[in-house]
């Protein structure tokens, strides 16, 4: 038998824009040469196989890209800048308890440094992976606490989250978690500061994680606290902490006893502050895209129309009842794309939830908190100021 000659590889196809998944990576047949063919033959017959399918493909590229939906490409501009400034987490494992955790970066604060902590807690049913989109083990990014996150890391304040111990009913146990927490705030601390100095560490939770960051100051020191739709009595008056109370409209419990609670510190009201939540009218077009990143301008215009059209809104677009028992679900079904609309793991779901103002977590009222924290921190540690 004859020597076989076997030819040259074509070159790679270059990629084009928008061309789709199953065009993109083409895997040309194998050729089996045969023993009448000489070398050249072969080459001339690749050849001419290999020009015909790439004119075809530009072709079809061609008509994609001329025929390609408006809609698609909105899409995709809207997903592509709403993760363009979510930021990232640092997985680790601190005392065998799973932490995730961002430093702000200088495009964010301006800054070259961190000036403190905020330590985020969640409420029952949820975990610290509703704080961030891209995380190694997977998380849910839920879109209000991811908000929260920006705005922290925008004040140039290290974001910190862990879950409850208690992974059943997901709900924080202060005493069983108040020492978990503070180990890791320390650990966290000391990578900016020795133990002697550490940075000044503020803490925010809503619901059961409102009750554990109002005792957490028990387990380590505390510049102060935000507590959302929860007010229970600080177990420690420390005379320079801020404590901030954020309660929805219609909680009217929760509003009440946090006004009890102002009112029976001794304080001239320089380190305390109630922030209420009033309801949030679903009135603009833009509403839920605005909200959440991954929803486009489009699908939020029909859903507001579809809410507005079942009765679910009022004339000033405001929910009449509470979302958690009526069927406005039937009303965004249909352009809720990906959105499984479950309570605790839908996106929309929890901005309809806090449009209401009963019990959710929101981001409405925390930048107030933040800045109102920070501007009472101490001059020994003004770092933030």
């Amino acid at each position: 038998m004859g020597k076989r000659t076997i030819a040259s590889p074509p070159p790679p196809i270059p990629r084009l824009p928008f061309m789709p998944s199953n065009m993109v990576e083409v895997i040309l047949p194998s050729h089996k040469q045969q023993n009448n063919r000489s070398a050249i033959d072969q080459l001339r017959s690749c050849y001419l196989k290999y020009s015909s399918l790439v004119s075809l493909m530009v072709i079809l590229v061609i008509f994609l890209l001329l025929d390609w939906p408006k809609s698609s490409r909105h899409t995709l501009t809207v997903q592509t800048e709403s993760y363009s400034k979510i930021a990232i987490p640092i997985h680790e494992v601190i005392d065998e308890i799973d932490v995730l955790w961002a430093a702000p970066t200088k495009r964010e604060s301006n800054k070259s440094s961190p000036c403190g902590i905020l330590f985020v807690a969640h409420g029952c049913n949820h975990a610290h992976t509703d704080w961030f989109v891209k995380c190694p083990q997977g998380c849910l990014g839920l879109p209000e606490e991811v908000a929260i996150v920006d705005l922290a890391l925008e004040r140039n304040l290290v974001v910190v989250a862990v879950s409850s111990e208690n992974r059943d009913f997901k709900c924080w146990l202060p005493e069983v978690d108040g020492p978990r927490v503070a180990s890791v705030l320390q650990k966290i601390s000391e990578k900016y500061a020795p133990a002697s100095s550490l940075l000044p560490i503020w803490a925010f939770g809503a619901s059961s994680g409102g009750a554990l960051v109002s005792v957490l100051g028990n387990y380590i020191k505390l510049q102060g606290y935000l507590s959302q739709i929860m007010a229970r009595p600080p177990e420690q008056t420390i005379p320079e902490s801020c404590i901030v109370y954020l309660t929805m409209e219609h909680d009217s419990m929760t509003r009440s006893m946090a006004k009890q609670i102002l009112a029976s510190r001794i304080t001239d009201g320089r380190n305390a502050q109630h922030i209420r939540l009033p309801p949030l009218a679903i009135s603009s077009p833009d509403f839920f895209s605005k909200r959440i990143g991954s929803v486009s301008n489009s699908n939020s215009e029909s859903m507001v129309q579809s809410l507005q059209q079942g009765g679910f809104l009022d004339s000033q677009g405001y929910l009449k009842d509470d979302p958690r028992g009526s069927d406005w679900r039937s009303a965004v079904q249909p352009f809720a794309e990906s959105d499984t609309l479950m309570a605790d793991q839908s996106a929309i779901s929890e901005v309809m939830n806090a449009a209401y103002s009963m019990h959710e977590m929101s981001r409405e009222g925390v930048a107030k908190g933040l800045d109102f924290c920070m501007s009472v921190l101490p001059s020994s540690s003004s770092a933030c100021g």
